[in-house]
């Protein structure tokens, strides 16, 4: 069984992550590794098996070398160390995320990690989604990233949400949106829609399995969960209108007038918006 990644270990590998997020997909070998990073190859032999936690060990075992994981957790952790380094944008334009990144390929992977997710999104809006946060991202001040990146790899999983309470507003706050056209803007409407249902589907589905509703009787129990409902769709429903205003800016900057029902939660859904 892979070890969980530890990013700070990765941080001073640049040169070698440089290289294997523009050789992906092809494996490359440890001496191919070393003249292309100018380094002996003694030096690669030392640093690898902190470069195996991003790599794929079977294709190592077969003799092929060093190729990056296509897995969630190993192109987030590597999205931290280049972040880390202010070098998101070039992590962002490589061949490795670039290839990971395609529409069907972050569909299947998102779908694997988010139960009922490909219930909800298709291909082309995961695609445009992502399309959209690369867009975002790329627009958030290098020096904002780096700091945010270096707070994650540093701090524990208990410290997470304080991070990202503490960067993430700032850094929105810097980002750019764009909508080109009444297509995109009623595609991002609807992403905006189903992800709502989606968290709030997953969100019913964990409160009804608390293990304090197995305590009172089946009447109690309806009641419990009817307050926990409504206070879900309460605050899920204004934080997903808060999108409004970033979505109707970058539409009315590309002179498209959004109809005033868009702003409804849920109004992609109906027969006409």
């Amino acid at each position: 069984m892979r070890n969980q990644i530890d990013a700070k270990s990765l941080i001073s590998l640049m040169p070698y992550l440089n290289v294997l997020t523009e050789e992906y997909p092809n494996p490359i070998r440890a001496s191919a590794l070393a003249q292309k990073t100018s380094k002996s190859k003694a030096a690669v032999t030392k640093v690898k098996e902190r470069l195996l936690q991003v790599c794929d060990v079977r294709e190592m075992a077969l003799g092929a070398g060093f190729r990056l994981l296509p897995t969630f957790d190993a192109f987030w952790n590597l999205f931290l160390v280049f972040s880390a380094n202010g070098e998101t944008r070039r992590f962002l334009g490589s061949r490795y995320a670039g290839l990971l990144l395609k529409g069907e390929q972050v569909h299947k992977a998102l779908a694997s990690h988010i139960r009922r997710y490909s219930d909800y999104l298709t291909n082309e809006e995961t695609s445009f989604m992502m399309d959209k946060v690369l867009e975002i991202v790329s627009s958030v001040s290098p020096n904002s990233l780096r700091e945010f990146a270096k707070s994650i790899i540093k701090g524990s999983a208990d410290d997470m949400g304080y991070t990202f309470s503490r960067f993430i507003p700032n850094m929105l706050r810097d980002f750019k949106l764009t909508i080109k056209n009444e297509h995109e803007l009623r595609l991002a409407i609807s992403i905006r829609d189903k992800l709502f249902y989606l968290a709030r589907d997953l969100a019913w589905s964990y409160i009804e399995n608390l293990s304090i509703l197995r305590t009172v009787n089946a009447r109690d129990r309806e009641d419990y969960l009817r307050v926990y409902k409504h206070t879900i769709d309460y605050y899920l429903t204004r934080l997903f209108e808060a999108l409004n205003t970033s979505l109707f800016d970058a539409a009315k900057a590309s002179s498209i007038q959004p109809k005033p029902k868009m702003a409804i939660i849920g109004s992609s859904l109906l027969p006409e918006i």
